[in-house]
């Protein structure tokens, strides 16, 4: 009889091998997908972004937990690396920033974002695991996906080259990234894989991926990102340094040069292309802008606060900030409050400085030097596993796949050092890409040593210590449900925001109250602009006189941000229409001293001290903003308004400061009216007019509420408290050139005729400032003849404003 003997035990089938490449491509390419994720109705796209990672990062722990037997060494080796010691180390301190938070809503808000992209960075571990030498598959994707951005980058530069300012144009070159310089930044960070295309690939392949390196470093140079430009040259420097590494070793000088000409020759032609396209957009602009060609922003490159965009001030703030908080600083996430401080004497209006651009800096403010030291170790063993990587007897491609990672990586690094990818999903998925395949290339390599002996007994050793892939995947999934959660509440948040912000700029809000007011989810308490929620929700309650409700909502967003005093602003609006003027002048006095560039504060302040007569409170708030303000004519508008109205009458200090403004301001509409109504006030009556003795008290109460709305720029109930006075008594012409002026302000140049016609005809005025006003409504309104022929009339009246207008408009 034949024996028949059992077949020997084969290695794993080809299609397996197949299939388990396929996955990890598959999982590579939708973690690259959230470049292709818009915004999807949200006031930033890192809302839908994040959300989308989140989701992913679920997925594909349910994947690796049904595929666990495949992934269980892949987990084990992953969670025995220093390199996840010291990034887990970095979140778990994260966590524990809670306790220190300023603002603890917006710690966990910012914190699943590090939890989002660690597990990323630990799912393409396990992923990749043993699967080093699909590399190629993985920069091939990459190196398509900077193909597609760059094309369509270019297309849309292209379109408007002739049409649309290059200043616009360029900060329109972003993408789904946020911003230009995020965009710049993505598309550095991609070169390296085209480049390891064009390294590894024969000719036909090197084609393709040649076009995809050199449409992406033009397209950095058009974007003029100054920051990628120093990513770019790094890259390009370390990759020349490989080449001669490499050329020491095999001797080859046509090689090198070769190697060294896939990536200069690219450079320098698409250098040389940006400079021609850059200098063709410049010929379309009627001034020049603040982008020009590539040599133009390379020359502003250097170590001022100037040529740094105001970086230098950033760093010195969060320095200062962490030598006082050594130890825990504000709390992960928490530095746009905490920054707040140091640039209330540097940044307009209710602008915050939400980054330090510079992560190592904000995670030391953050978190304390420990916080700093540890991202800064995770590039530190990264270039050291590259080196012993490239020291190794491991395959070429195991090396090739370090040192390109490790390039990437720079590219990375200078963004972080410069800007805030920290924050940015589409830099993100590159950070744990990258570092996904630096750190497994270095495994490896370990596993490729001829002495694997030690590398035997350290594995099982931490065989009982290290959790499989079934602890790991569970453990994730569970985890990522609060992130989910999270993200999701985050990114509705966001929708709210763009429907609600636009409407914030409205004199009268536009949104209904019972729209607004559950509109927004209960997380996060700030918006992206660093605004507190509350507040805004409350402003809304404010306006529809619900007093009570707005005040106990302004309590909450002083909470969520006690350094931007938006609370404190409404707070006094609400007491000045209460009449609670004391109260009012407390509220609007914390917020302008503590904000003291914000426009809208000092106009509050202004008009709350002229509601309490209170000249030297005014002088002290002018003197404070054009300190910081000086060459803006809206700081003198509003004290010349504002003293008026307390005086009730010009002076001839009032009527010095006026020309002194127009001085400066020769040209200014707002000071030329301020500066007649002053002449005109000085030393005429007010009285005289004949009021129904029963009506006196009432005529006078709206002529008073009248001159306080106008002056708290609240148009609209101004003029409709000058009418009803107009309606008492007929002789007073003022209240109708009042109302009118008011309409005139809200641009309702047709009603403000109205009633500018009945001071003409009344013939009681004699100054021409209603021919004027009336000729400046008129030529708004399109009828240029009819408006400078009443021009001339008012100038015939002396009313000298009417000089400027009509050799502007009427030459």
């Amino acid at each position: 009889m034949r024996s028949h003997t059992a077949p020997p035990v084969s290695t794993p089938l080809p299609f397996k091998e197949i299939r388990d490449g396929g996955l990890l491509l598959l999982c590579c390419v939708l973690y690259m997908a959230v470049h292709f994720i818009p915004n999807l109705g949200g006031y930033d796209v890192m809302g839908s972004q994040w959300f989308y990672l989140a989701l992913l990062d679920f997925v594909a722990a349910i994947f690796i937990l049904l595929n666990k037997s495949d992934y269980k060494a892949g987990a084990r080796r992953i969670f025995s690396d220093r390199f996840t010691h010291l990034y887990m180390a970095l979140v778990l301190l994260a966590g524990l920033s809670i306790f220190a938070a300023i603002n603890k809503t917006e710690m966990l808000v910012c914190y699943v974002r590090l939890v989002t992209t660690v597990v990323a960075f630990l799912n393409l571990s396990v992923l990749l695991n043993n699967r080093v030498h699909l590399f190629g598959l993985i920069a091939q994707v990459v190196s398509m996906v900077l193909l597609l951005e760059s094309l369509y980058a270019l297309y849309t530069f292209f379109q408007g080259i002739s049409s649309v300012k290059l200043d616009t144009l360029i900060l329109s070159l972003k993408s789904n990234t946020g911003n230009k310089n995020i965009f710049a930044a993505s598309l550095v960070v991609k070169v390296p894989f085209a480049l390891y295309c064009i390294y590894t690939q024969k000719i036909s392949g090197r084609i393709l991926n040649l076009a995809a390196l050199f449409l992406g470093i033009l397209s950095i140079f058009i974007v003029n990102a100054r920051s990628s430009y120093v990513g770019l040259l790094l890259v390009a420097g370390i990759y020349i340094a490989f080449c001669l590494l490499s050329f020491r070793k095999d001797k080859r000088k046509e090689l090198l040069l070769y190697r060294a000409a896939y990536l200069l020759l690219p450079l320098l032609i698409a250098l040389f292309c940006a400079n021609m396209i850059l200098t063709s957009a410049q010929s379309f602009q009627d001034e020049k802008g603040g982008y020009g060609t590539v040599t133009e922003r390379l020359g502003t490159i250097g170590l001022t606060n100037d040529a740094s965009n105001y970086r230098f001030a950033l760093w010195r703030h969060a320095i200062d900030y962490s030598k006082h908080h050594p130890l825990m600083g504000c709390g992960f996430g928490n530095w746009k409050l905490a920054s707040i401080p140091y640039e209330k004497e540097y940044i307009d209006d209710l602008n915050v400085p939400a980054h330090s651009h510079n992560d190592f800096l904000e995670t030391t403010a953050e978190l304390g030097l420990a916080g700093g030291m540890l991202l800064l170790a995770l590039f530190v063993v990264l270039i050291v596993y590259t080196v012993r990587t490239l020291r190794s007897n491991a395959d070429n491609h195991v090396k090739l796949a370090a040192v390109f990672s490790l390039l990437a990586l720079a590219g990375y690094f200078v963004d972080a050092a410069l800007n805030f990818p920290g924050e940015r999903p589409v830099m993100q998925v590159f950070f744990a890409l990258i570092t996904a395949l630096n750190v497994t290339a270095f495994n490896k390599s370990r596993e490729s040593a001829a002495s694997g002996q030690a590398q035997a007994v350290e594995t099982s050793q931490d065989t009982n210590a290290i959790p499989p892939s079934t602890s790991y995947a569970l453990f994730t999934m569970l985890a990522m449900l609060p992130v989910i959660n999270l993200t999701f509440l985050t990114y509705q948040s966001l929708r709210a925001q763009l429907v609600v912000l636009p409407d914030l700029d409205n004199e009268a809000l536009t949104l209904p109250l019972n729209q607004v007011s559950h509109i927004f989810p209960s997380i996060p308490n700030l918006t992206s602009t660093g605004q507190p929620i509350d507040a805004i929700v409350g402003r809304y309650f404010y306006e529809n006189k619900q007093y009570e409700q707005a005040i106990q909502l302004f309590d909450k967003g002083s909470k969520a941000n006690p350094y931007i005093f938006y609370s404190d602003f409404m707070k006094a609006d609400v007491y000045y229409v209460r009449n609670q003027v004391d109260s009012a002048y407390k509220y609007a006095t914390i917020a302008y001293y503590n904000r003291p560039r914000a426009k809208t504060y000092y106009q509050t302040l202004i008009a709350v001290c002229a509601k309490k007569k209170d000249t030297a409170a005014i002088n002290k708030a002018f003197f404070t903003y054009t300190r910081y303000r000086r060459l803006q004519p809206f700081g003198w508008n509003m004290y010349l308004m504002g003293t008026l109205n307390v005086l009730q009458k010009g002076t001839k200090e009032l009527l010095s400061m006026a020309d002194s403004a127009l001085r400066l301001f020769p040209q200014d509409p707002d000071l030329l009216v301020r500066r007649q109504e002053i002449i005109n006030s000085m030393g005429i009556p007010t009285n005289g007019f004949q009021v129904p003795p029963n009506l006196q008290s009432t005529y006078q109460q709206l002529q008073a509420a009248g001159k306080d709305a106008f002056g708290r720029n609240d148009f609209n109930n101004a003029a409709l408290y000058f009418v009803k006075a107009a309606s008492i008594s007929s002789e007073d012409y003022s209240n109708n050139e009042n109302a009118a002026i008011s309409y005139f302000n809200m641009k309702e140049y047709a009603k403000s005729i109205v009633y500018f016609d009945k001071v003409i005809e009344s013939k009681k005025a004699s100054d021409g400032k209603s021919e004027f006003f009336k000729g400046a409504a008129l030529i708004n309104l399109g009828k240029k003849a009819e408006g400078c022929a009443l021009l001339q009339a008012a100038k015939a009246k002396g009313y000298q404003a009417a000089e400027a207008i009509i050799r502007s408009n009427c030459g």
